[in-house]
């Protein structure tokens, strides 16, 4: 069926989008990384373009990926009002692999929406120190210098 075929590259096409975009802003071009000004004020402006993108990308990713499990009720049945029949509905999503792996990929199209409505409510920022810069460690306690580790694994994740 063609509506199976478009849902199939409209999820891979938003699913792309927003892996690509976490290796791009990881690893190719990080915020706070270049000692170059410009440079790095064009990371951080990408940076904040992606995330507001990348809440887009995975409201898309989950739409389609709905029409991806209706495309595949409807081949079952053979018709599109198969699409109102529960019994086929149940058969494919908890009674076969494509229904696991269906229900796993949508878990982690949610996980990686709300954790990007996280940092993105939060305001939090990637903004890392160039290697190379010394920062002075704040006065008092060795312990005052150790930032909290979970900011930072929500905002790679």
């Amino acid at each position: 069926m063609a509506s199976y075929s478009l849902s199939v590259v409209l999820a891979l096409v938003f699913l792309g989008f927003w892996v690509g975009g976490l290796i791009w802003e990881t690893w190719i071009l990080p915020p706070g990384r270049s000692a170059d000004p410009a440079v790095a004020a064009a990371s951080a402006l990408a940076a904040r373009r992606f995330r507001r993108l990348a809440v887009v990308a995975l409201l898309l990713l989950l739409v389609s990926d709905l029409g991806l499990v209706l495309a595949q009720v409807a081949e079952l049945a053979g018709e599109w009002s198969g699409l109102f029949s529960l019994p086929l509905l149940k058969a494919v999503l908890l009674g076969s692999h494509f229904g696991t792996f269906w229900l796993l990929r949508q878990a982690i199209a949610l996980a990686g929406l709300a954790v990007t409505l996280l940092v993105l409510g939060k305001g939090w920022s990637v903004q890392r120190s160039v290697p190379g810069r010394s920062e002075a460690l704040p006065a008092g306690d060795a312990s005052d210098a150790v930032r909290p580790w979970w900011p930072a694994l929500l905002e790679t994740l």
